[in-house]
């Protein structure tokens, strides 16, 4: 039982003994109860808030890991254009200029780059290129992308 439930359990407690003391005519009893219920309810309230925003979270982590997986698979694929080097922006795989999708690409290749595939090199000023890795490339031939050798 999570803990919105656990208060759900208490605040249903709580109502009923509302209810038993309005019948009694104990208002003293009945304030102190009625006030612990709305305490009940915000925590409740702030309870389910944070469980939606792990929620929220958890699914963004998971669309982020797979569209890191997508975009490293694509840079892969079109490695061999570019000497086994591709360009980070404006290549085959990326290539446009909005801010989102600018820190978008950031973000995946934040995540390529902690997860051992990639290394990035600046070539000029704003202009990058990234080398696979071997481990890079032992991922991207699970999903059958191969190392094409270069002369």
């Amino acid at each position: 039982m999570n803990a919105a439930h656990r208060l759900d359990a208490s605040i249903n407690e709580l109502q009923s003994e509302c209810k038993y003391q309005k019948e009694l005519g104990n208002t003293k009893r009945l304030t102190a109860i009625e006030k612990m219920v709305s305490e009940l309810l915000q925590m409740k309230t702030a309870e389910e808030k944070r469980d939606n925003k792990t929620m929220n979270d958890a699914k963004t982590a998971e669309t982020e890991t797979l569209g890191t997986i997508k975009r490293f698979l694509e840079y892969a694929e079109d490695a061999a254009n570019w000497n086994n080097q591709p360009w980070i922006i404006n290549d085959n795989v990326f290539h446009t200029s909005t801010k989102g999708a600018i820190k978008q690409n950031a973000g995946y290749i934040f995540w390529m780059k902690a997860w051992g595939w990639i290394e990035t090199h600046c070539y000029e000023k704003g202009e990058y290129y990234m080398t696979i890795t071997d481990a890079g490339w032992a991922y991207a031939a699970e999903h059958g992308i191969e190392y094409i050798e270069m002369h």
